[in-house]
């Protein structure tokens, strides 16, 4: 068991988010061994109708943006419009990878000499002979064979970004994410595809005195699996007293000229 804590500061030395994270290692070797996946069927074995409601899914997505999601308007039971994901391909694995993933990535001498001095960060592929990072789990066939998986997955902190993606769409601009906890229970392997999912569950005025929505999450994919159950609070803008979770939140210089948040 491995648990981790960071705190996130902006530029005035404000406290803007701090993380929470647990996570369960498992032997490599043990993995191999067992092969408890190898009754799973990857890649998953697509009909072209299937594949075309996938990408129906996809593009049916809403964004509330400046349209301000009010507290008052919200009712326990009400569901988010879900945000859909896949069919994953190895183009989307890649572009996580190198546009916002948490590792290095390079090519030629200047990852071989980072691999010299941490030798435990890569492996040579045994099709290519070439050095891969460990971390090509995400792309590479052989990287995640190596630990004990049939196939490429995805990245945990990936996930997390489409469950936010959902909260955002839902919630609009004047929204605040307050809480947002989830657990990753299932692989996303490529070739798969994932429907991020919420359920308003709660209203309630915190300890602070704002307006807040409870929500369930998940994110099923299409085996109909709960890869990752969540819950998230909310923060939302309120008609009747006239606040919105920005007023307290936006630096001061946006203030400058007016003395005042900003109005809904």
């Amino acid at each position: 068991m491995e648990y981790q804590k960071a705190f996130f500061y902006n530029q005035r030395n404000e406290l803007v988010a701090e993380t929470d994270l647990y996570c369960v290692r498992a032997e490599r070797s043990t993995a191999r061994k067992k092969g408890g996946y190898s009754s799973l069927k990857v890649p998953d074995p697509w009909t072209e109708e299937e594949a075309e409601k996938v990408g129906r899914d996809v593009l049916a997505e809403e964004i509330r943006g400046s349209n301000p999601r009010y507290w008052e308007d919200v009712e326990v039971g009400e569901e988010l419009k879900p945000v859909v994901k896949g069919i994953f391909g190895f183009t989307d694995f890649i572009a996580y990878t190198v546009g916002a993933a948490p590792v290095s990535i390079a090519a030629h001498g200047v990852m071989l000499r980072e691999y010299k001095k941490h030798p435990a960060w890569a492996f040579r592929d045994p099709e290519t002979y070439a050095w891969e990072p460990v971390y090509g789990v995400h792309y590479l066939k052989s990287a995640a064979k190596a630990v004990g998986v049939p196939f490429c997955y995805d990245a945990g902190a990936e996930r997390q970004s489409w469950l936010i993606n959902l909260l955002t769409n839902w919630m609009g601009d004047e929204g605040w994410i307050k809480e947002n906890y989830a657990e990753y229970r299932r692989f996303v392997y490529l070739s798969d595809a994932v429907w991020l999912k919420g359920k308003v569950v709660k209203k309630f005025i915190d300890e602070n005195g704002e307006p807040c929505v409870g929500i369930e999450t998940s994110a099923i994919n299409q085996r109909g699996e709960n890869t990752m159950p969540g819950y998230s609070v909310v923060i939302l803008p309120s008609r009747e007293k006239g606040t919105s979770p920005l007023d307290t939140r936006l630096p001061e210089e946006k203030y400058r000229g007016t003395g005042q948040p900003p109005k809904l």
